[in-house]
């Protein structure tokens, strides 16, 4: 089966009036995915093709003086989503939230800015766990996902190490890298809340990892593999990873030993009501013999 007749049977044309564009817009995403369309002027052009004659005449109204081959993919679906809902609510943008899947060349980082660009508008009481569910639900990878089920209540800075850890991971395995590779990594500049390019992954985005908790400092805003205390000794314990303000064992040492006096005390009184009884207890047997020799 050639191009065409794939798109026809299996994205099907765009019916102005009948179609919800936010759902053909969905669906047409992941037809590009499953079907390696890639490049904004291919997307656009397939679009373009596939929105009909009444749509596409709003369209070059509303990209005018421009024509539909000087505009990109992206402002075709941002002009077209703005005359579809002009008004657009908090519904709206947790609907584009929740049906944000990963595609298929954009890596664990490039997912998470534009989760975090899409939650802008988005009215929850519970944002972090929102995206943390996001997240696990949206990770193109199997073997990622796994990994997340790896344990219980996993938090989201570690939701976050995790997915970063998995791009290194697997771009280790891809091609190699060029000779002055390193030296070029060292020359970039980085992001001090996640150490990862500033160049060459925020593009000029804000860092989507603010809502990180450090393990090593408790300081909220940046991720524990990028804390500059994370190869950092203990003053108190002498154990690496952590400053002594959030020691374990130096809280532990300050509540110092548990008072005993109660629980004596406690034993004490229970040992007299004890007695107390017993005693009763002779005295009714005694008076019961008394009674008898009478």
């Amino acid at each position: 089966m050639d191009f065409n007749a794939t798109l026809i049977s299996e994205l099907g044309p765009f019916i102005y009036g009948k179609t919800s564009w936010l759902e053909y817009q969905n669906k047409m995403e992941t037809f590009f995915d499953e079907h390696d369309v890639w490049g904004n002027e291919r997307k656009r052009d397939v679009c373009v093709s596939m929105i009909g004659v009444k749509c596409l005449k709003i369209l070059k109204i509303l990209i005018r003086p421009q024509n539909v081959q000087d505009v990109d993919y992206e402002t075709v679906l941002s002009k077209l989503e703005s005359h579809f809902y002009p008004k657009l609510t908090h519904v709206h943008y947790s609907f584009k939230f929740n049906n944000r899947k990963q595609r298929k060349r954009e890596d664990f980082f490039e997912y998470i800015i534009a989760l975090r660009k899409l939650m802008i508008n988005c009215i929850y009481d519970d944002p972090e766990v929102q995206l943390k569910r996001q997240i696990i639900i949206g990770v193109r990878h199997d073997d990622l996902r796994e990994k997340f089920h790896e344990k219980n209540n996993l938090s989201l800075t570690r939701l976050f190490e995790i997915g970063l850890a998995y791009d290194d991971s697997k771009a280790l395995k891809g091609a190699p890298h060029p000779r002055n590779h390193k030296a070029r990594i060292n020359r970039d500049k980085t992001c001090f809340r996640c150490k990862e390019s500033i160049l060459r992954k925020h593009k000029n985005e804000n860092c989507p990892f603010e809502w990180a908790d450090c393990e090593h400092c408790n300081i909220k805003g940046h991720l524990s593999t990028a804390c500059k205390y994370k190869d950092l000794l203990c003053n108190y314990c002498s154990q690496k990873g952590h400053i002594s303000k959030i020691c374990v064992r130096k809280a532990e040492d300050s509540k110092g030993p548990r008072p005993i006096t109660v629980s004596v005390t406690t034993n004490i009184i229970e040992d007299e009501d004890k007695n107390k009884e017993v005693e009763k207890n002779n005295n009714r047997f005694k008076f019961k013999a008394q009674y008898h020799r009478r």
